[in-house]
């Protein structure tokens, strides 16, 4: 009967991290907005360029500006968000790094509820619950028309959205520096 009582789970220990202190899940959250012109004269979307961060899939490493959170023992996941705009939805990219170091973790419409032993990243985004295993991803792409008046008539521009999550996997704190 002691036996049964020692195995019970203990509801209120952190979640277990079995990658090591050296190690963390790096997670992209990138959303592009492409405009095409269908007819007339579409005015021009917004420029925007704030990249903060790079990452190179080859040698696995993530370079920024600055690195805006601790890297410490209690680092668990790194999430890049990465926004871009072309065509007619305008240009340049936006980018920001943040430190996740426990669960559930939300920014925005993003939500983090744990990393698996496996490496899969269990989320929600928006009201879909996914489950994104280690170097995976999940795509979701949504078109829509727009049509403006301007002096010279109606201007009709198709705008795409597509949104994607990448689990980059597990990766070394160390390969985490500045330019």
């Amino acid at each position: 009967m002691l036996l049964l009582a020692g195995c019970s789970p203990n509801k209120h220990s952190p979640e277990h991290w079995t990658f090591g202190n050296d190690a963390y899940v790096f997670i992209e959250l990138i959303q592009n907005k492409e405009g095409r012109i269908i007819e007339g004269s579409f005015p021009p979307g917004p420029t925007i360029d704030a990249p903060t961060y790079f990452f190179d899939k080859e040698q696995r490493t993530i370079a920024s500006q600055r690195v805006p959170f601790k890297i410490d023992d209690t680092l668990k996941v790194v999430l890049g968000r990465y926004y871009a705009l072309r065509g007619a939805a305008g240009g340049g990219a936006s980018s920001r790094l943040f430190g996740v170091y426990g669960f559930p973790f939300e920014d925005g419409e993003l939500m983090i509820a744990g990393i698996d032993p496996n490496g899969s990243a269990r989320m929600t985004y928006r009201d879909e619950k996914l489950i994104i295993e280690s170097h995976e991803e999940w795509i979701h792409t949504v078109t829509n028309r727009d049509t403006v008046a301007t002096p010279q008539g109606p201007a009709i521009a198709d705008f795409t959205t597509t949104i994607r999550i990448i689990n980059h996997g597990v990766m070394d704190k160390g390969l985490i520096r500045t330019w």
